[in-house]
């Protein structure tokens, strides 16, 4: 009994000397021998106990951030029985935050029965990464393989915050609202075994205002990027710039750019809307559609959210509507399309618009647009000079907007209605857009009757204007003779003597659009010869110089004398001039008295024309030859 006692007591020695033969090995491997931990082996090998296997999570396969816990698996191998007893595991590894050469030892239990333990073991913090060696060992058992396993340090782990692309033009501020940026960490760094928590950070920074504000997001286990919000207030004053500071490290200095990721420009919420209204519609006619855009100012769209935009339109005192609708997200306008009503008073009204949108933009100024009224004629302009006129011209009608009534939006349809003789035509055309008036052709047909008549014109448009005044014309009757002017003296005449006749038309019948061709026919023994002259534009009549032969013929002859024209004239009636012969005897009167008297008295001797043929135009010289004993 004695001697059984003696040899557990031996059995025992040798396996404590035998562990601490082990430790003093990993001892000096741990301490810069290399070789130490396989000599270690090498020593217990012979034993053939078994090896503990070690292990580690494959989620801390990348690394671990210092200041969480590792977990560990220290089995038994397969095949093995289990543990008889509790049994006590100690962890050794190197790489600690002050002295990464120290060893440092954990110890856990296997309990009775059990093939294995699994424990957490507290990861200290490091300034930088490191890398540390776990070697698990036993009594009884031979020391597991050497695991290493990387520690993180924040440090050394950057940070990427990435704001909303949306957002770098520039956004607003409100209660409730928020920036959306993505908080990214590098890859093969992402945190398996925790919760990261990262503090972000923001300065506002004006001329006026200083502010700062921090938030606390955590990023899940396992994740290298989380998207999060951070919340910006409503700014009333000038725009500002919101600096946004990252870091694992919660003692940001905002006054530092060490943390520093970037800067959104934040604007205030005091910019007017802008109205744009469509170019000439500075005044319209009612019932029309006035397109009308409500824009952002330049450069301030809101990147985050729909504004919402109403828009209300007044005329005169009285209401007209109310509309609202979205600018979107990142757009800078809308367009609304106001629909007026026509003005039913003889005045003209003044219609307003004006926009609001609720949070970020103040009230566009008000764009005021005269609306016109519709009961103005419209203007006819006829030349004096087509008061009068002769059937088959065209008059030149012109039909003018009343002045500074120009339709800026549309075409303005004009018919032109006319009569004449009891028969109604009309013409239509339009006014242009912009434009003032229009200019009809009007063309008349001749008059084939004795009596003149009244051609009325009048234009009409529908909508906007009302009729013009009725504009009357007298179409002149082509029926009316020309009339032919020969002075008396004229009546008898000696041939070879310019006779002047006077063509005229009848009174008060002057062509003032044209010349009238006259052409005069006279004829005389037979022989008819021919003038043509022209009546000037608004003259009355013509001169004519009409050149007689001598007539060598005992007999006087009639010189026929006619005038014609040819589209608005009949011939004139036909004017006879006698024409006298030149062979009749002058005819000598001697008293009787005087058939003899004695030499030295003075006889009287008349000489006179034959009756009847005085001469009206020129004294006649007569030559009186006497002849007295051969002298």
């Amino acid at each position: 009994m004695k001697m059984f006692s003696k040899i557990l007591l031996l059995v025992g020695l040798y396996s404590i000397f035998s562990l601490d033969s082990v430790k003093a090995a990993i001892s000096n491997d741990f301490n810069g021998d290399s070789h130490s931990l396989n000599r270690s082996r090498e020593r217990t090998s012979f034993t053939n106990s078994p090896k503990l296997l070690l292990k580690i999570d494959d989620k801390y396969k990348n690394g671990i951030y210092g200041g969480e816990n590792l977990r560990i698996t220290v089995n038994v191998p397969v095949g093995s029985p289990v543990v008889s007893a509790d049994t006590r595991i100690e962890l050794n590894y190197k790489g600690a935050e002050k002295d990464p050469k120290k060893n440092t030892v954990r110890t856990f239990v296997i309990k009775k029965g059990m093939r294995g333990v699994t424990m957490d073991m507290p990861i200290v913090k490091v300034d930088k990464d490191q890398v540390h060696t776990i070697v698990a060992i036993a009594d009884g058992f031979t020391s597991s393989d050497s695991v290493k396993i990387k520690i993180f340090s924040f440090n050394e782990t950057g940070i990427e915050l990435i704001v909303d692309e949306k957002c770098k033009k520039g956004v607003y501020g409100r209660s409730g609202y928020s920036i959306p940026v993505t908080i990214k960490i590098p890859k093969g760094r992402e945190n398996t075994f925790g919760t990261t928590e990262i503090v972000v950070a923001t300065s506002l920074i004006s001329e006026s205002l200083r502010g700062a504000s921090g938030f606390y997001y955590r990023m899940p286990i396992g994740h290298r990027e989380m998207k999060c919000h951070i919340p910006v207030e409503k700014l009333n004053g000038e725009d500002s710039i919101l600096k946004i500071f990252a870091s694992f490290n919660r003692n940001i200095d905002i006054s530092k750019d060490d943390d520093f990721m970037d800067d959104i420009h934040l604007f205030a919420s005091n910019k007017p809307l802008q109205l744009e209204i469509k170019e000439g519609c500075s005044q319209i006619y009612g019932g029309v559609i006035i397109p009308v855009k409500v824009q952002i100012p330049s450069g301030r769209e809101n990147q985050l959210a729909a504004v919402s935009v109403t828009l209300t339109c007044q005329i005169g005192q009285m209401f007209l509507n109310q509309q609202t609708k979205c600018i979107d997200a990142g757009k800078s306008e809308v367009a609304f399309d106001v629909k007026t009503k026509r003005v039913s008073t003889s005045r003209d009204l003044i219609l307003t618009i004006s926009a609001v949108a609720g949070d970020h933009f103040a009230a566009s100024a008000i764009k005021e647009i005269k609306v016109l009224s519709p009961r103005k004629p419209l203007e006819l302009v006829v030349d004096e000079k087509y008061n009068q006129v002769y059937g088959g011209v065209v008059i030149p009608v012109k039909v003018k907007l009343p002045s500074g009534r120009e339709n800026c939006l549309s075409v303005t349809p004009v018919t032109l209605t006319y009569s004449l003789g009891g028969i109604t035509s009309s013409l239509t055309k339009s006014i242009g857009i912009g434009e003032g008036e229009v200019l009809f052709d009007l063309k008349t047909e001749k008059i084939s009757t004795d009596n003149d008549q009244i051609l009325s014109v009048s234009a009409v448009r529908g909508e906007h204007f009302a009729a013009s005044v009725i504009k009357e014309i007298k179409i002149l009757s082509s029926r009316k003779p020309l009339e032919l002017l020969v002075e008396e003296k004229y009546n008898q005449v000696y041939g070879g003597v310019i006779i002047p006749v006077k063509v005229k038309l009848p009174l008060g019948r002057e062509n003032c659009l044209s010349v009238i061709p006259v052409t005069l026919t006279y004829s005389l023994g037979g022989i008819t010869s021919s003038l043509t002259k022209s009546i000037g534009i608004g003259e009355s009549e013509v001169l004519f110089d009409v050149k007689t032969e001598k007539i060598s013929t005992d007999n006087d002859q009639i010189l026929s004398v006619s005038a014609v024209s040819g589209e608005h004239f009949t011939a004139s009636v036909i004017k006879e001039i006698k024409i006298l012969s030149s062979r009749k005897p002058l005819e000598l009167v001697v008293d009787e008295k005087y058939n003899q008297v004695y030499g030295g008295v003075i006889i009287p001797v008349k000489v006179k024309l034959p009756s009847g043929r005085e001469n009206f135009l020129s004294v006649t010289p007569v030559t009186l030859t006497y002849s007295l004993g051969g002298i």
